[in-house]
């Protein structure tokens, strides 16, 4: 029987659901062999319930059990974890190790392995991430430290019945040592390291102890493996049972395992969304009522679509990663900075800004309310600027503002409300004398950026009751159980906290970066989570075509070979601008140069426009391309993630059937036609098109005519009705608005200098103009026109007599056609 040991460390603490649900995939489904979990820890460290600990001992150990407790919830630790306790001590030469009760005890040379139990757990299994460089240097520098000649210690082997096919035990290794000091000139330095090949030969003897100690029979039926194995044999299980089968595993054993918080956090949901909806009211926005019937327990009424929960996940740095990538950290005595983590994954105000407004315009198009929800960590962005630095501009001390602040109730870590404000004014005019002006001057530059806990959001819900002090469980019962009630949509950064919520069947978009770039580090796990993702392509045509493939497979018995509604939005900096760059030619050239050299300057400049509410104004188009997109999304990436989402809205029902879920769904599809359903309906009237086109051509060879004037004209014939009348009956784009004559289906052709093509552009038009140059696969196209979607009915509000005349470059996928 096949096993897998998979290699688990403390810092991965977002892989490790992973893993649990690897775990227990592979006991309700049983694809393939046992695996186990092997979780290293540094036993130095580890010390439970020992009086007069130090700090750092009770920090780790506290980190230790509160992952243990991950285990625990879900019945895991013992049967299918095994804790690797390493200790480090200079006097072992290299490493020595045995088994305990359901672990391993491993005492490794405190020099060689810098107390670092991941280093350990590359010597011994040979697994990780990108082993071969370290491992190799390791391996080299034992080798060169062999002083003892071969013919010698065969020798003493012989004498002492040593056997040297494997490597020996520390107490044989000990008494070669004491007859080769007696009967050899060697020094004791030069009996340190006897063995030759030393690494290769303690990995063999490695496994062979773990296969003894857990009973396996052949030490080649066990194998060791980093943490990305559990992925693929998740992936393994959806090739063989499809994801629903997966899914509905997941949710049956997490809500088994965790059943002891269901009725608490039923009741903590009931409370959360009966305050939400109060306070956001988005039903009543959109012109329906929002009372009771709508709230209840996710029971929609049956006048109103259901609405939609979309929790934006917030993933912050910590402090020492803040520090490290913004330089403010102090210098120590080793010159070591801190780590800046992974910047790439760190939300900023502008993404979240800009998807909070996508979202909201999305609401309004499809006529279904979608609750946007932060959750996760605080989003805190400091724009540069203390209350000191502007109490030298407008002369008005820190003292004073904050004592008004203190008297008044009114907090200063995040920008005050209208009212909060009108009473600083009144309060710093009668007590200090100052003017409106200089108090707006003051609040205008003093901080930043915060979004924390409310009682409408669940950042660091985690912190509250229900869950606070309880194992991770808790929240993950939580989390399904909202699930299971209302419609949930997830956003937000590649993090093990949406992975989670993503393997039990909720739809989820996550930014992350997968290319490598010149200019900026390697992604690192981007591929092993995006093999779940079913739609791997570029365009918004390959995501078209890939819509038109997961609607055909979500009608069909066979199951599906992914998560069908799990999408991936390739982002160039979703963190720190710091940390990414900024020398695109697009970006404007002074723009450029303030970023790259004065971080503080611009960060001021991009808080001033988020602040003032202009990322939702008409004049926002260009600058944000030009600017904002280095914290955001650039154009192609925005529009297909709005597609993602409209897509994910629109096939809910059918998707929620499949994963057996605890309530019927009302009102799932859009109630509106929209732009996206017109597109999607012209891009399907093409495709069938194409196939008609291609089975004339071969009914034409197979009666021995046709020829490629032939093809040429059936080009243009009618596919299907079904789709064609589809299609032009949706031709009115936004809501319905502005009809219009259809615009006829084009023949495929290349672009070239000075053709009249069309783009849409957003949600809301189709622009229209000629092509003023081609670099590779970027057109640059002057804006003539701006039409409603797939329409000639002309656009002449604020935004489009904007756009007219303005110079953009596109992706030739986002070309929708070249106008007659």
């Amino acid at each position: 029987m096949k096993v897998v040991f998979i290699n688990h460390h403390l810092f991965q603490d977002g892989d490790t659901y992973g893993l649990i649900y690897a775990l227990v995939l592979n006991q309700a489904l049983k694809v393939e062999a046992l695996r186990l979990g092997l979780f290293w820890i540094n036993d130095d460290l580890y010390q439970p319930g020992v009086n007069g600990a130090s700090q750092e001992v009770r920090d780790y150990t506290r980190k230790v059990q509160t992952r243990l407790g991950y285990f625990e919830s879900f019945g895991q630790f013992g049967p299918q974890v095994v804790l690797a306790r390493c200790r480090f001590s200079d006097a072992v030469d290299v490493v020595e190790y045995e088994a305990g009760d359901n672990e391993l005890l491993i005492t490794a040379n405190k020099t060689l392995f810098k107390d670092n139990p991941r280093l350990v757990s590359l010597f011994l299994t040979g697994e990780e991430n990108d082993p071969s460089l370290w491992l190799k240097e390791l391996d080299a520098r034992l080798d060169a430290r062999v002083k003892v000649d071969a013919g010698s210690l065969a020798y003493a082997a012989n004498a002492l019945e040593v056997s040297l096919a494997e490597l020996p035990s520390p107490k044989d290794l000990e008494r070669l040592r004491n007859y080769l000091k007696v009967h050899s000139s060697y020094s004791s330095d030069s009996l340190c390291y006897l063995v030759r090949g030393l690494g290769p030969s303690t990995r063999t003897a490695f496994k062979a102890l773990v296969a003894r100690t857990f009973g396996f029979e052949r030490d080649d039926e066990l194998y060791f493996a980093y943490i990305s194995k559990s992925t693929d044999y998740v992936r393994q299980c959806i090739t063989v049972k499809g994801f629903a089968a997966v899914a509905d595993a997941l949710r049956k054993a997490v809500l088994r395992c965790t059943q002891a918080y269901t009725e608490d956090n039923r009741t903590f949901i009931r409370t959360f969304m009966a305050g939400l909806i109060a306070h956001k009211d988005p039903v009543a926005r959109l012109g329906v009522p929002s009372k009771p019937p709508v709230v209840q327990l996710g029971v929609p009424s049956k006048k109103a679509p259901e609405p939609i929960l979309l929790l934006f996940w917030i993933r912050g740095a910590k402090k020492d990663e803040e520090s490290a990538i913004l330089g403010t950290y102090e210098q120590d005595g080793s010159g070591k900075a801190p780590s800046v983590g992974k910047p790439q994954h760190h939300t900023n105000v502008t993404l979240y800004k800009q998807v909070r407004h996508m979202v909201k315009e999305l609401s309004v198009q499809t006529g279904v309310p979608i609750l946007f929800v932060p959750i996760g960590d605080e989003l805190v962005e400091d724009f540069g600027t203390t209350v000191t630095d502007a109490s030298r501009s407008v002369a008005l001390s820190r003292t004073a503002l904050e004592h008004a602040a203190l008297v008044l109730g009114i907090s200063l870590t995040q920008r005050p409300s209208h009212e909060e404000y009108t009473r600083l004014c009144m309060y710093l005019r009668a007590h200090y004398g100052y003017d409106a002006s200089q108090v707006e001057m003051l609040l205008e530059l003093r901080s930043g950026f915060k979004k924390g806990a409310k009682d409408h959001n669940l950042i660091r819900f985690f912190e509250r009751e229900p869950f606070r002090n309880r194992p991770m469980g808790a929240q993950i019962n939580f989390l399904l159980q909202l699930a299971s009630q209302y419609r949930v949509v997830q956003v937000g950064m590649r993090s093990g906290s949406m992975e989670r919520l993503m393997y039990l069947g909720v739809p989820t978009i996550y930014f992350d970066r997968t290319k490598p770039l010149p200019d900026l580090p390697n992604p690192v796990g981007a591929a092993r989570i995006k093999q779940l993702c079913l739609f791997e392509g570029d365009s918004l045509t390959e995501l078209m075509d890939y819509f038109m493939r997961c609607d055909a497979a979500l009608n069909s018995p066979n199951p599906i070979k992914g998560y069908p509604l799990f999408f991936q939005i390739e982002n160039r900096d979703t963190g720190f601008l710091k940390y990414s760059s900024v020398s695109e030619n697009r970006v404007n050239k002074m723009i450029e140069k303030l970023a790259e050299h004065h971080l503080r300057d611009y960060n001021q400049l991009k808080h001033k426009i988020v602040q003032k509410g202009f990322l939702s104004s008409p004049g926002f188009n260009e600058l944000r391309r030009n600017l904002l997109k280095l914290g955001g999304l650039v154009d192609a990436e925005e529009q297909k993630m709005l597609f993602m989402l409209w897509f994910t809205m629109f096939v809910y029902p059918r998707y929620s059937a499949l994963l057996n879920a605890d309530a019927p769904r009302v009102g799932g599809a859009p109630q509106r036609s929209s732009s996206f359903q017109t597109r999607l309906n012209f891009h399907r009237t093409l495709r069938e098109l194409e196939i008609h086109t291609k089975r004339k051509e071969r009914s034409d060879r197979k009666k021995g005519g046709g020829s490629s004037g032939t093809s040429t004209s059936t080009a243009t014939a009618s596919p299907p009705s079904s789709s064609a009348s589809s299609s032009s009956s949706s031709s009115s784009g936004m809501g319905g608005r502005g009809g219009g004559a259809a615009v006829p289906l084009p023949v495929a052709v290349g672009y070239q200098v000075n053709d009249l093509i069309r783009v849409d552009y957003m949600v809301a038009y189709d622009v229209v103009g000629r092509i003023t140059g081609i670099n590779g696969n970027l057109v640059t196209m002057r804006i003539d026109h701006c039409y409603r979607p797939n329409t000639l009915t002309e656009v002449e509000d604020a935004e489009a007599r904007f756009l007219i005349g303005k110079s953009m470059d596109w992706n030739k996928g986002d070309i929708l056609r070249k106008e007659p």
